[in-house]
């Protein structure tokens, strides 16, 4: 039975979001002290606050997303009360090296009960009975209904972060992190996402990366101090708040002063968020702010955005929930399996449906090579989305979507490969001319022209390959409709 639109509409968009940052109640403390210090990356939720607000109540938020959680911005066990999760990112590619899940669930399990529901094998590391999971990773418990999740599943790593933490009290985290998670002085203190950036822009290489800034090429804004500014990068904290609506902030903070970028600030802000791939379409509609020291952006924000942010560094810790349920007494041997499988596979069927909506939609142009970085996130989540009693006919559907949406990826990159190829081709003419004494080849004053024919050579080939993705986009489109109306027969509920 659906849910009303506004209902649904709000149940998908902030199943788990809600924000401003939080001050280390309802026990974060705890959990966070055993985040490992080395992190660069950390996301707070109060899921036990949302799921029991009166917006959470009202439109029965839990239930809709314990039912929906394949296409949940975040994937976290819906028995979850408060979860964090933590990672070290290589901030070249927005890969992660390593993630740490720590939450606290409604249900108590023993380990030996965790690896006989979720599978994989039992192990001791550091003294701690640990599951070894199928999926690469390490559940281990650290005390009544708080559990760890860490990926990948490295035993030496494991060990010394146990080793490291097991008896830690105090959250141990980088200054701009320890910082983020606390603002004691904030209400509303259900999540925040912190990517610490200390240290990981060289001003020399902010320069050169401003030369080819559409943005400041005629705004006369002075490169060197505009590059300084951002080499005193901070971090970046992110979050979304729910009263009758759902509001979205982003706060870039710096050491220096950001007045030499006031002017432009927004069209910065996001030129360079798409270039690093953390660009959203919301953020254009978004308002500035600046302070001294940080310039924000703030509006509305929908499900849609936080998938694909959280897309981007996220660790799948619904095993332990699928761990709970069965816990509570498993498949009654007299339920009927078919109405198992049917839920089960209109849960996944829901599920692709939803990210393809999100890649279906239209970008602008200067955050073209960003989408493939969705697409290539999005085939990673469908692909490790639940299988478990799914009709076998969709798990192979949902595997072909999957490598459709790769070939999407190989697409985009080959445009990108393409573009830098042909952009060599175009060089500066140089000019015969007399310097001082002697003779000497200058480059004439054509920088400009080339480096239009560059733009015009990136705008072809994009052009090009859009034309390729969107037909796999439709495939994809004609793919869904075929196997909804399939489904839809096959076991009599609506797809």
């Amino acid at each position: 039975m659906s849910l009303p639109k506004t209902t649904a509409c709000f149940a998908g968009m902030l199943l788990v979001c809600c924000w401003i940052p939080p001050a280390f109640g309802e026990g974060f403390e705890s959990l966070m002290a055993k985040v490992p210090s080395d992190v660069n990356l950390v996301v707070m939720v109060n899921a036990e606050k949302i799921f029991a607000s009166e917006a959470g109540v009202a439109g029965g938020w839990r239930q809709e997303y314990q039912s929906r959680f394949a296409a949940a911005p975040l994937r976290m066990p819906p028995d979850a009360r408060q979860y964090v999760l933590a990672a070290s990112i290589d901030l070249a590619t927005l890969t992660p090296s390593r993630e740490t899940a720590v939450t606290r669930i409604n249900t108590d399990l023993s380990i030996p009960m965790v690896q006989r529901l979720v599978g994989g094998s039992l192990d001791e590391i550091a003294g701690r009975e640990v599951v070894s999971t199928p999926r690469d990773g390490h559940i281990i418990k650290l005390g009544p209904s708080e559990f760890a999740i860490v990926r990948p599943s490295d035993r030496q790593s494991t060990g010394r972060w146990l080793s490291a933490v097991i008896d830690r009290d105090k959250p141990a985290l980088s200054p701009y992190l320890a910082k983020a998670a606390q603002y004691p002085d904030r209400v509303g203190t259900e999540l925040i996402m912190a990517l610490d950036l200390t240290g990981a822009v060289g001003q020399a290489a902010a320069r050169d990366a401003l030369n080819g800034s559409k943005v400041l090429a005629d705004e006369g804004v002075d490169l060197d101090q505009a590059a300084a500014v951002l080499a005193s990068v901070r971090g970046l904290t992110l979050g979304a708040r729910v009263t009758d609506h759902v509001s979205g902030s982003l706060k870039v903070d710096f050491e220096q002063s950001v007045s030499p970028l006031e002017p432009v600030a927004k069209p910065l802000m996001l030129e360079v968020l798409a270039e690093a791939g953390l660009a959203i379409d919301e953020f254009n509609d978004w308002k500035p702010q600046t302070d001294e020291h940080s310039i924000r952006l703030s509006g509305e924000l929908t499900g849609s955005g936080l998938r694909r942010i959280f897309s981007l560094f996220e660790l799948d810790g619904t095993v332990l929930d699928q761990a709970a349920d069965d816990n509570g007494g498993g498949v009654n041997p007299s339920e009927d399996r078919y109405a198992a499988t049917a839920d089960a596979t209109l849960a996944y069927f829901r599920g692709i449906e939803e990210h393809l909506k999100d890649l279906s939609r239209e970008h602008g142009a200067s955050s073209y090579y960003t989408i493939g970085r969705w697409f290539d996130k999005y085939a990673k989540r469908i692909d490790r989305m639940p299988i478990l009693n799914v009709d076998p006919e969709l798990v192979e559907f949902g595997s072909q979507v999957v490598g459709q949406l790769r070939d999407c990826v190989d697409a985009i990159k080959g445009s990108g490969i393409r573009s830098e190829a042909r952009g060599a081709s175009v060089e500066p003419v140089y000019d015969y001319y007399p310097v001082f004494v002697g003779s000497n080849y200058a480059v004439r004053d054509d920088m400009r022209e080339v480096e239009s024919q560059r733009r015009a050579i990136r705008a072809n080939e994009q052009a090009q390959s859009s034309t390729t993705v969107r037909g796999v986009v439709r495939q994809m489109q004609d793919g869904m409709s075929g196997m909804r109306r399939h489904m839809t027969q096959k076991y009599q509920v609506e797809f």
